[in-house]
């Protein structure tokens, strides 16, 4: 043992060097490493190598690793399976050897592979390994050592292995609260018949660790069957509400036309004692059932008095399904809109608005440009597309005057586009402005004219000493020279 530490300690120190060796000498190190490591070669000289060896990332390095994890020398094969463990080059040269450690007699070795498993499923690249890792893994998680199992077990809930229900079994049945919510998913997707898994997770539906019902009511989500509706009916009766939420979403895909399920997920939906991410996971669902059924739900949410998450997405359910939006009201629409406190439902209101833009009249408008949110104030401006001029002017010079800057250029940029009679006035008379966007915004809407006004040269021509935009900055004097107008130099 002494001499072991001794070696490491050695190989720690010239680590940095061996890694950064040239070519022929790093060849000649695992050459010298090749010959150490023969089966003929004494215990002590193998160890070493194998800590050498596992220095280099070369594909030669992890071919002696692999040659290491077959050495009779326990030592020799953990050695080399930390070196695979620490790099993940040489874990994907070595993912079968990994597999194969997982039986090893040695119970260390064990538990440092299966410590590894989920590393060497997510890098699986090999189809022969990936055929016989079945096999494998039924055969570790029936591993005498705790440990080992629930290594395996914790590395499996990322996967879609369907693995041997039979094994899968038993840690249903465990003590530990940890392990059986590790066993849950990988049993459900075992080769358990449906009837089997579902006597063999009624116990579960009852256990008083709350972490276990919660487990088992998330994972039967998206496993709705008929032959399980036994679990979903005694989960749908679950003092957790959020355990409830799960069970009534599945049972209303299987009987959809259940009146008292739909007032059960009524009642759960506006009951603030149930989380939020909960009512948000039952709303969901919702997307794939029949307005008749999904309006009277969805209605009510809607409210600003519901939570913003849930009522965030049951605006979202709402703009994806344009049936369910003809039951919405364009005047409470409006009205949601001129009050929801929240930006990034504001903008998915916006979206169904603008659907409706044929239908809304300048009251409508006028009505937004009262609000408090200049999101909305401006929204009035984009929404009058459709009216004419004169229609427009009135919201145009309600918005000039507006005291958010951004609705101001909205507005100076709609001017110089309709150009109403004063146009040239308005724009000119901005250029004055203390805000340099509106400023700026003006300067854009007159450049098009510089040529053929002289008083919009004359005003642009003041502006230009106190204008901070570069790129506009540099269209003006080019405009102005081309009219033979000397630009002033810039604003000291």
């Amino acid at each position: 043992m002494r001499f072991l530490a001794l070696s490491v300690v050695a190989v720690l120190l010239c680590g940095g060097r061996l890694m950064s060796a040239p070519v022929s000498t790093t060849a000649a190190t695992l050459a010298q490493c090749r010959e150490e490591l023969q089966p003929d070669q004494p215990v002590e000289l193998r160890r070493r190598a194998t800590l050498v060896a596992g220095k280099y990332l070369t594909a030669e390095a992890s071919r002696l690793l692999a040659q290491c994890l077959q050495d009779e020398d326990a030592v020799v094969r953990r050695n080399a399976l930390v070196s695979i463990g620490e790099e993940q080059f040489h874990l994907r040269q070595n993912q079968e050897g990994v597999l194969g450690c997982l039986l090893d007699p040695e119970v260390n070795i064990r538990r440092l592979a299966s410590s590894l498993l989920d590393e060497v499923m997510v890098a699986m690249t090999s189809a022969q390994t990936a055929e016989e890792l079945p096999n494998v893994i039924n055969s570790a998680l029936q591993d005498e050592d705790a440990e080992v199992r629930r290594n395996v077990l914790a590395a499996l809930q990322y996967t879609s292995l369907s693995l041997d229900g039979g094994v899968l079994a038993p840690f249903l049945q465990e003590t530990s609260t940890a392990t059986v919510v590790l066993a849950i998913t990988p049993y459900l997707m075992s080769d358990a018949e449906p009837e089997e898994k579902c006597a063999a997770l009624m116990p579960l539906a009852t256990r008083p660790e709350r972490e276990i019902r919660l487990a088992l009511a998330e994972a039967l989500e998206d496993m709705v069957s008929p032959t399980l509706r036994p679990l979903f009916q005694t989960l749908a009766k679950d003092e957790l509400p959020e355990v409830r939420c799960c069970a009534l979403f599945a049972l209303l895909s299987l009987t959809p036309d259940d009146a008292s399920l739909w007032q059960e997920m009524q009642r759960l939906l506006v009951d603030d004692a149930v989380p939020a991410e909960s009512r948000v996971r039952l709303l969901e669902g919702l997307r794939g059932f029949p307005p008749e059924q999904s309006w009277p739900i969805l209605d009510p949410l809607l409210m600003r008095s519901q939570p913003e998450r849930l009522r965030q997405t049951a605006w979202q359910i709402l703009l994806a399904r344009r049936e369910l939006q003809e039951s919405l009201p364009t005047n409470r629409l409006i009205r949601e809109f001129l009050a929801e406190p929240a930006s990034t439902i504001r903008r998915i209101q916006l979206s169904i608005l603008r659907r409706r833009q044929a239908v809304l009249m300048v009251d409508d408008l006028a009505k937004l440009q009262s609000g408090g949110f200049a999101d909305v104030r401006r929204a009035a401006l984009s929404l009058s597309a459709g009216f004419s001029l004169e229609q427009r002017k009135e919201l145009l010079f309600n918005a000039l005057l507006d005291e958010d800057d951004s609705v101001r250029v909205e507005a100076l940029r709609l001017v110089a586009s309709l150009r109403p009679p004063e146009w040239k006035q308005i724009l000119c008379d901005s250029l004055d402005d203390h805000s340099a966007p509106i400023a700026v915004a003006a300067a854009r809407g007159l450049l098009p004219v510089v040529g053929n006004d002289d008083a919009v040269a004359d005003a642009l021509k003041k502006y230009l000493p106190r204008c901070q935009d570069a790129a506009l900055r540099r269209q003006l004097v080019e405009r102005l020279s081309k009219i033979g107008t000397t630009p002033p130099g810039p604003k000291k």
